[in-house]
């Protein structure tokens, strides 16, 4: 810290953030006093008082030139200022956070917050940023989840067979045999479908296993937010 900037440990430490405006708040008071009782003389020093006191505020204001994000501008209250001011009638106060969200999501998400949560305005708790994206249309959501290809993995004893009968599923992305394990890769769509003809085919080939490898929160909203 160099010059005016050695002000704040200072500042911080008599607890000016407090101090500053009960001065203010104590001259403007004295100062309506004195005019009441038609003291006049002393009330030019109460305005001086004043004057130096709102003349100090102003690199109170700007933190003694100790800038939060490096410059000048503020990025935190210009956002809440501007778009809060801009959109108030369109998304109210309650859901800004969740709109510039939805607005970030569909340029790739730039300015997704580290620990992947956000201020939930309307309890002041904290929500997933994925929650968020994902509430919608509950239909419109089925029909994502629909056309996300899923990934499952299946043991078979006739793993062969089983893929001649899988590979005419109109529904399936894709369909490899995994030389390592003997395992069937396959990426589907409209699962209900597919589990529904493995089901059917069980006996006839032997099926032991079948897994879903990315049925988990975080696959699936990735999808979602990606749409």
């Amino acid at each position: 810290m160099t010059g005016i900037q050695r002000w704040l440990p200072i500042y911080v430490a008599v607890k000016g953030y407090y101090l500053l405006p009960a001065v203010a708040g104590t001259l403007v008071a004295a100062r309506y006093l004195l005019h009441r009782a038609g003291r006049g003389r002393p009330m030019r020093a109460l305005l001086v008082a004043l004057a130096a006191t709102a003349a100090f505020s102003v690199p109170v204001y700007f933190n003694f030139f100790n800038y939060h994000f490096g410059g000048f501008v503020n990025p935190h209250e210009f956002f809440h200022y501007y778009l809060g001011s801009k959109y108030a009638r369109e998304v109210g106060y309650f859901d800004l956070y969740n709109a510039a969200l939805v607005a970030d999501a569909e340029t790739g998400l730039l300015f997704k917050p580290a620990d992947g949560q956000i201020i939930d305005l309307s309890t002041y708790g904290y929500r997933s940023v994925p929650s968020v994206l994902a509430e919608g249309d509950l239909g419109e959501i089925r029909d994502l989840l629909d056309r996300h290809p899923r990934s499952v993995r299946l043991k078979a004893r006739d793993a062969r067979g089983l893929a001649r009968e899988l590979v005419l599923l109109p529904d399936l992305v894709s369909l490899n045999l995994e030389d390592a394990t003997g395992h069937l890769l396959a990426e589907i769509r409209k699962p209900d479908a597919f589990f529904s003809k493995v089901q059917e085919l069980s006996a006839t080939f032997g099926v032991e296993e079948m897994w879903v490898t990315d049925e988990n929160l975080e696959s699936v909203f990735s999808y979602l937010v990606s749409k």
